[in-house]
């Protein structure tokens, strides 16, 4: 039989919302939210204790192997538009050589449409792979009103600030606040975003939506059009390299429906 986290893990894929434990209550959060809590730069992440020599602005450790996580999503869920009969629906597929891993989403208890069902399995997918990577750093004691679950705005390794959605955090000593946070995109949670699942895949460009790569943490990105003209990055399209998404940019090159390549590097 499931249990009452079973059914809790359901509502969350279904409307959006992270359960945060506090350490004296759980708190229900709301995802895709438009602000962030805090702007940290490269400095302000290196919080240390009075006379400890300085470390290092962040570390990044990686929680599962490619090998470990899912390249598909299929969802079990109580059709809408279907006299509430079960249905199906999977995810488009991260095409990995070594592997080829479908989880089973059972939501057959909640009922949804296709187009909703869709979404949350996509949504699914994507989370897996951002959160594979936990990010860790310290910041002082003024910033003692971050609770786990805010999303805070970071100056990367590139210089270019990076949205974190923080995970948990632990008050050290001398007020200084030690971090766990892990890559955070809105589009994951608004559906606006076109997947790419392979290197040299084709995409269907829109102006200002962002396109979610199969990776996260990706560098050396090129953008062409299927006769191999280079699109100008900054000018044509921007790149967030942690959450590994590609947006063309309004007014530029990239034209709605152009047939787009992206090549790039990760891990």
């Amino acid at each position: 039989p499931s249990t009452v986290a079973d059914k809790l893990t359901q509502l969350q894929w279904a409307y959006n919302f992270e359960v945060v434990d506090t350490g004296e209550s759980l708190k229900f959060i709301k995802q895709n939210r438009p602000t962030s809590s805090a702007y940290f730069s490269r400095s302000q992440m290196a919080g240390r204790e009075d006379g400890s020599e300085r470390g290092d602005v962040f570390t990044e450790e990686i929680d599962q192997d490619i090998a470990q996580l899912p390249t598909q999503v299929r969802i079990k869920f109580s059709d809408f538009n279907n006299d509430y009969l079960p249905g199906e629906k999977v995810s488009f597929e991260i095409v990995l050589s070594e592997n080829k891993n479908i989880e089973e989403v059972d939501l057959s208890n909640l009922t949804l449409t296709e187009t909703e069902a869709l979404n949350i399995a996509n949504r699914i997918l994507l989370l897996a792979w951002q959160r594979r990577r936990t990010y860790k750093f310290s910041v002082l004691g003024r910033y003692c009103g971050l609770e786990a679950g805010d999303v805070i705005n970071c100056e990367f390794r590139d210089g270019d600030p990076q949205f974190l959605q923080i995970k948990r955090l632990n008050h050290g000593a001398n007020g200084v606040i030690e971090i766990e946070a892990y890559a955070y995109d809105s589009t994951i949670y608004n559906n606006q975003y076109t997947a790419v699942a392979a290197q040299g895949e084709t995409a269907t460009a829109t102006q200002g939506t962002p396109i979610a790569l199969a990776q996260q943490n990706i560098y050396a990105v090129s953008v062409y059009d299927n006769l191999g003209n280079l699109f100008v990055v900054g000018t044509d399209y921007t790149v967030n390299t942690t959450t590994g998404t590609v947006t063309p940019t309004i007014g530029g090159g990239i034209t709605n429906g152009t047939a787009i390549n992206i090549s790039y590097g990760g891990q």
